[in-house]
């Protein structure tokens, strides 16, 4: 009797008694886990989780979007007062090229177009004097107005030359060959200074301060101290 007592005691004591199951800890692999908590009425309301970002090495990463470059048939510059629209030569070279056409009155009359050309640090210009020859003068390739002439063509360096009142001053060489057109918009109160004036003219030079081909293309240039 007394070993059946003992028996039971002991399996007794054996009921029930069961390890605790650990945690599951979450997973580290960065997946979001959910869970939820029964309420006194029975319902479930699942418990608010956020995303989980992975990382790699501990460091974040962003992406952004590919913005694609955009290139058009020709770039649109201004003078420096924003009067003079121009276009260049339509290349994306040329985003930073100005042009600037300046009167030089005197007992000849000169008209100066110049083109800074800030990216290959160049300063190129044609200038015309009146009275002329009615035609190309030194160059009879450029085909100029009635009464006007080419009085020179050169280039330099630097394109901050083109901001002085003589480019020439820090340096130039002057054109082998010229060909194209210059043409007048509106004359102004002086009678043969135009208002405006179109460029479209290919230069060649020796290539020792400036490229061997150059080009010189610009529309609509307010001419400064014609009108």
């Amino acid at each position: 009797m007394r070993v059946l007592i003992i028996g039971l005691l002991v399996a007794g004591l054996g009921v029930g008694c069961a390890d605790d199951a650990p945690a599951d800890d979450a997973d580290s692999t960065g997946v979001a886990t959910t869970s939820q908590t029964t309420g006194l009425d029975n319902t479930t309301t699942p418990a608010s989780t956020g995303a989980v970002a992975t990382t790699t090495s501990g460091e974040a990463t962003t992406s952004s979007a590919d913005d694609s470059a955009s290139t058009g048939t020709g770039v649109v510059t201004a003078s420096s007062d924003g009067s003079s629209g121009v276009v260049d030569d339509g290349t994306t070279a040329a985003t930073n090229v100005l042009y600037t056409a300046v009167a030089i009155p005197g007992g000849l009359d000169r008209l100066q177009i110049r083109k800074a050309d800030m990216d290959q640090n160049r300063c190129l210009w044609v200038t015309l004097v009146w009275p002329g020859e009615g035609g190309g003068g030194a160059f009879p390739g450029v085909t100029t107005p009635a009464e006007w002439g080419v009085d020179n063509i050169g280039g330099n360096d630097d394109a901050a030359a083109c901001a002085a009142d003589v480019p020439s001053m820090f340096g130039g060489e002057a054109a082998d060959d010229a060909s194209g057109t210059v043409t007048f918009g509106r004359l102004g109160g002086a009678g043969h200074y135009p208002c405006t004036v179109d460029i479209d003219v290919d230069l060649q030079f020796p290539g020792l301060l400036v490229g061997t081909e150059e080009t010189m293309f610009a529309t609509g240039l307010v001419v400064e101290g014609a009108c």
